[in-house]
């Protein structure tokens, strides 16, 4: 997270409102890297910040469907994340949000009619 933290910092150092979409491009760059620890942290910024890609790719990391083997296994299975994340974007009118968003109930609306108390819980902030 140390390369993540500096280019957050570097940011902070100037007083305007940091721009979004050059985090989320320099998390784009890390993730290329194999710095996937620094770019979740980037990403996770930009999307705090209002950036709506950054949160869809949040989304797809946390989702227990992704099977992306250059994502830590810490952030996949997640399904509450990938819910917050995936409404945040969608949020910020992401098309591919709202998809995965749909999806994503279905799959826990599935798993909840088997018996699976963590998707009946998740299920409980669609309503």
């Amino acid at each position: 997270g140390d390369r993540a933290r500096a280019f957050i910092a570097s940011l902070r150092s100037d007083s305007t409102e940091p721009d979004t979409n050059s985090v989320y491009v320099e998390a784009i760059r890390l993730q290329g890297e194999g710095y996937a620890v620094d770019a979740y942290l980037l990403f996770r910024f930009a999307a705090r910040h209002g950036h709506g890609q950054a949160a869809l790719v949040l989304g797809k990391q946390a989702d227990p469907a992704n099977r992306d083997a250059d994502i830590p296994d810490s952030l996949k299975d997640q399904p509450e994340q990938a819910y917050k994340w995936y409404s945040i974007a969608a949020g910020k009118g992401i098309d591919e949000a709202a998809a995965q968003l749909q999806d994503l109930r279905k799959r826990m609306e599935h798993a909840a009619s088997n018996g699976d108390e963590r998707a009946q819980r998740l299920l409980l902030l669609w309503d």
